[in-house]
């Protein structure tokens, strides 16, 4: 029976287990607790969580404690169940150098008192959350943000890209760091649709498999045959029917080629082949078309929307007749100062009866984009709705979730289709990639207005780059790493813009997709408040 230790330390509480021989007819008798040293065995406190909670509250205030020290990582998730209760604990501290579990830190996220929290290590999709989301101020004894061979091959750097995957691949060999990440994924993620085996492992197969959480239905589960492995494989063919029926999986057989050519193959008939060929063509024929006549269709969508934009946008704008002789003159090479004025601030306050969504309006120069920006709590929905919130193939403008717009993040990012053939949404940011638009100075400068004010933004990066979230960063945890963070980005660029951007400036980030789903186009640009 394992029994935890809890005492005081000037104005520290202490948890720790107990190694100590007790009469345990006297253990949990509130007749002799001595409050400098108590002693609870663990089903004790256990069965009465709330009561032992609620006497370490008043202990804690009545010796002015605020701090507690968990010793031992064996009692770390009994003890963090207790301090929910003990809420004039605002900082906590794991003494020993071990990680701390998905199941430790969930239990951090859900105590609203702690502020400050100090352990030797978590992964940084982990310490991300707890810092960002949950406001809390963690020091980590170890900085080595160790990422396993799974979390890289998958691409799992942030806490979203792990709560909305949608596809998981798992290679052999698997080791035991992977299998702990593994499970920290099944705990965040709420999108998994399907799994592909590169390889087969019975043993990895049953295990994944029982890791699954009750949430998960309806799961895809794909077996790559390797060609070594055809008799092994085989074997299992009524082991995996048996997985079917106990899990809710639907199991699917990548066949090697070898194999196929030594029994599929010859099983096929060749009328069957023409036919099945015949039949493909038709069907990817109707289905172009039919995409080709949605497309059409949503193209209109967005231009009868961007017309009826353009209308709140000249009902806000006047034109500069003579300007004042005490007010300096306007700089026709700024963009964003011209002899027209467009009042903004009115412009987003009519679009915000519309859509509360509106947070911004972006314009970048010698491109079609002139489009207000909206912001919802994922980076899903605004992929397939348009401004209206109607369903759309292109979706709309808009910025990151994580962004704040009340005082502008360190980083603003914000995200729109490549719209392919068309000028539609960012589909013509693909001008600044041509060196007459990004040598020439006046298309380096864009505009991005919001309802605290309306910022120039002076480009300093443009490049494109494979698949990789490494840039979508909008809060930097020292100066170094924003400057680590600027040098990199502008190393990456095809030009140099000669753009000063020291620590304490906004930038604001541009992605979308280029050729292709596989590649990024990305523009960086520091912006300077202009009123």
């Amino acid at each position: 029976m394992k029994k935890i230790l809890i005492y005081l330390r000037k104005d520290t509480l202490v948890f720790s287990d107990c190694q100590d021989k007790i009469d345990e007819k006297n253990l949990n008798n509130t007749n002799v607790i001595d409050t400098e040293r108590l002693v609870f065995s663990e089903d004790y406190i256990l069965s009465n969580l709330n009561l032992v909670g609620s006497f370490l509250k008043l202990v804690a205030i009545k010796n002015n404690i605020t701090k507690a020290i968990i010793k031992k990582m064996n009692v770390t998730i009994i003890s963090l169940n207790l301090l929910k209760d003990v809420n004039v604990i605002t900082s906590v501290t794991m003494e020993e150098d071990q990680k701390l579990t998905y199941e430790m830190i969930e239990l951090l996220m859900d105590n609203p008192h702690l502020e400050k929290i100090n352990c030797y290590y978590m992964p940084s999709f982990l310490f991300e959350r707890l810092t960002i989301y949950y406001h809390r101020t963690v020091e980590l004894r170890s900085e080595n943000f160790f990422i396993s061979e799974f979390m890289e091959q998958n691409h799992l750097v942030t806490y979203s890209d792990i709560f909305y995957k949608k596809k998981l691949t798992i290679c052999c060999p698997f080791r035991e760091e992977d299998y702990e990440e593994l499970k920290t994924f099944f705990q965040i993620n709420n999108c998994l649709k399907e799994i592909v085996f590169c390889g087969y492992s019975h043993n990895l197969l049953v295990s994944v498999l029982s890791y699954l959480p009750p949430r998960v239905k309806n799961l895809k589960i794909t077996i790559t045959q390797m060609d070594s492995d055809d008799l092994t494989f085989l074997n299992e063919i009524t082991f995996l029917k048996q997985l079917e029926k106990k899990y809710p999986v639907s199991i699917h057989i990548r066949y090697s080629k070898a194999y196929k050519e030594k029994n599929i193959l010859k099983q096929i008939n060749l009328q069957f082949v023409k036919f099945f060929c015949l039949f493909v063509v038709v069907v990817g024929l109707c289905y172009f078309l039919g995409y080709r006549y949605h497309e059409t269709k949503e193209m209109g969508h967005v231009e009868a929307i961007k017309e009826e934009l353009k209308v709140i946008t000249e009902e806000a704008t006047e034109v500069i007749e003579e300007p004042d002789p005490e007010e300096p003159s306007i700089d026709s090479s700024d963009p964003t100062t011209n002899a027209y004025y467009t009042n903004y601030t009115r412009v987003l306050s009519e679009l915000k009866k519309q859509n509360q969504d509106v947070v911004g309006w972006i314009k970048v120069e010698n491109t079609n984009i002139d489009y207000p920006v909206l912001q919802t709590d994922d980076n899903l929905y605004y992929l397939n709705h348009s401004f209206d919130g109607k369903k759309s193939l292109y979706g709309w403008i808009f910025a990151d979730y994580r962004n704040q717009f009340d005082e502008l993040s360190q980083n603003t990012i914000i995200y729109g289709h490549n719209v392919r053939g068309t000028n539609l949404l960012f589909g013509s940011l693909k001008n600044v990639l041509e060196p007459s638009w990004y040598q020439n100075e006046q298309n380096q400068i864009l505009s991005f207005h919001t309802e605290n004010g309306t910022y120039r933004g002076e480009i300093f990066s443009i490049y494109t780059i494979p698949v990789t979230s490494d840039y979508l960063v909008t809060t930097f945890y020292s100066d170094q790493s924003f400057n680590q963070y600027v040098e990199k980005e502008k190393e990456r660029s095809i030009y140099d813009f000669e753009v000063s951007v020291e620590p304490g400036d906004h930038i604001l980030t541009l992605s979308t997709c280029y050729q292709g789903g596989d590649n990024r186009l990305v523009v960086h640009a520091k912006l300077v408040k202009i009123d």
